[in-house]
């Protein structure tokens, strides 16, 4: 029902993926590349390496933006107007390639923030050609939206222990990591699921009908 994918994000010697490395990664919002992006995130960690590094990176991509708005509109309007490439591909059990074209800051009709689409480590080379002559503003809007990502009020750090899961909405918190070294006989072990809002919100009303009905036959 919905998807619902497990992904074991551990540090291996062949990585197809920079998560399956020791390094930093910088925040970001997962799968920008599908057209359908998962709406829920679920991190569960199963297994930390000793020392320092490895600490989780989380900050609301909609106060952000929200901040992004009310002090430098130019950089809003481009982030917001203008989709553009996400892909990845390669080899992760079975050949894939993947593509898709989001604006990093998505609006509805009212102009109301609805979703956050930003990850560098897999943003194209591609833009659309209404941005001809217009590149170096874009460029300038996408570093003000990235570097105000961590500015102490907005950003939340803390290390995942052995156990402990969190989950968060894909389209709108972004997620990181500061990097870490492995030493010989530890590992760091997480696994990752999706699943979709649609789903959810669905069970969510099945549940909320059945509760309400089961109330009623009990008066």
């Amino acid at each position: 029902m919905g998807r619902h994918d497990v992904i074991k994000l551990e540090a291996t010697s062949n990585p197809s993926n920079v998560a399956y490395t020791g390094l930093a990664l910088p925040l970001h919002t997962d799968l920008p590349y599908y057209h359908h992006v998962p709406g829920i995130q679920l991190l569960h960690c199963i297994q930390q390496p000793p020392g320092t590094g490895g600490t989780s990176h989380y900050c609301d991509g909609f106060s952000v933006a929200s901040k992004l708005r009310d002090t430098n509109p130019a950089a809003f309007h481009m982030l917001s107007q203008y989709a553009i490439q996400y892909v990845d591909a390669g080899k992760d059990f079975l050949d894939f390639s993947m593509e898709s074209w989001h604006t990093p800051i998505k609006l509805n009709r009212l102009g109301e923030i609805t979703a956050i689409y930003f990850n560098n480590d897999v943003r194209g080379s591609h833009y659309p050609a209404s941005l001809n002559g217009r590149l170096l503003e874009w460029y300038e809007a996408y570093y003000a939206f990235s570097h105000l990502m961590y500015a102490p009020e907005f950003l939340i750090e803390f290390k995942l222990e052995p156990g402990q899961m969190v989950a968060f909405d894909n389209q709108r918190v972004l997620h990181g990591r500061s990097g870490f070294v492995l030493e010989d006989g530890h590992y760091r072990y997480l696994e990752v699921a999706y699943l979709d809002w649609d789903e959810t919100r669905s069970k969510a009303r099945v549940l909320k009908a059945k509760i309400n009905a089961d109330s009623n036959v009990e008066q």
